[in-house]
C-alpha cells in the first residue's frame, strides 16, 4: 500500500499542476505527527495506573482535507472511535500551496496561531498536546473506546 504522502501528493499534483516540494513536505510532516499521536495513544498513552490502553481497532487518528482558504488548504487531525462513531477534530492545520509555509494552526482557541516554519508549528503542537485539557480529552476517548465492547 502506498503511503499517505504519495496518494495525496498525486491527487494534489494533478489538480493543481504545481510542484510538491514545500507543500508535500508539510503534508508529509502532518502525516508523521498523526502517526506519532496514534502510536502514543495505542502503546504509551496514558501511562497512568488503572487506565486501560486501547487496542489498535479501538481508536484511530485521521487526516482529513477540508477547504482551501487564504491561509492554505485545511487539514483536520481527527481522533476517531469506530465503536462509538465519534469523530473529534483535535486541531486544524492550514498548509499553503506551493510553499508549504507559513503554517496556520487552529488549536481550538479564538485566533489561529501563525507559524513561520515547521519548527515553530511543532513547538505549538507539542504545547497544545501537552495541555491538561487535551490530555483529558484523549484519556476520555481511550476510556470510552474500551468500555463499549
Amino acid at each position: 500500500m502506498k503511503n499517505f504522502h504519495d496518494e495525496v501528493g498525486k491527487v494534489v499534483k494533478q489538480a493543481y499542476r504545481l510542484p510538491l516540494t514545500g507543500f508535500g513536505e508539510s503534508l508529509e510532516w502532518l502525516e508523521l505527527i498523526k502517526k506519532q499521536i496514534l502510536a502514543s495513544m495505542r502503546k504509551e498513552f496514558p501511562r497512568q495506573p488503572g487506565v486501560l490502553r486501547p487496542d489498535p481497532q479501538d481508536i484511530d487518528v485521521l487526516v482529513e482535507a477540508g477547504f482551501e482558504i487564504s491561509w492554505g488548504i485545511q487539514f483536520n487531525l481527527i481522533i476517531y472511535v469506530p465503536s462509538l462513531k465519534w469523530r473529534d477534530v483535535l486541531f486544524r492545520m492550514y498548509i499553503p500551496m506551493p510553499r508549504g509555509v507559513p503554517i496556520h494552526l487552529d488549536l481550538g482557541g479564538d485566533d489561529p496561531v501563525f507559524c513561520k516554519d515547521k519548527a515553530q508549528a511543532g513547538d505549538q503542537i507539542i504545547k497544545f498536546l501537552s495541555s491538561d485539557e487535551v490530555m483529558m480529552r484523549l484519556n476520555s476517548y481511550i476510556a470510552a473506546s474500551r468500555r463499549i465492547k
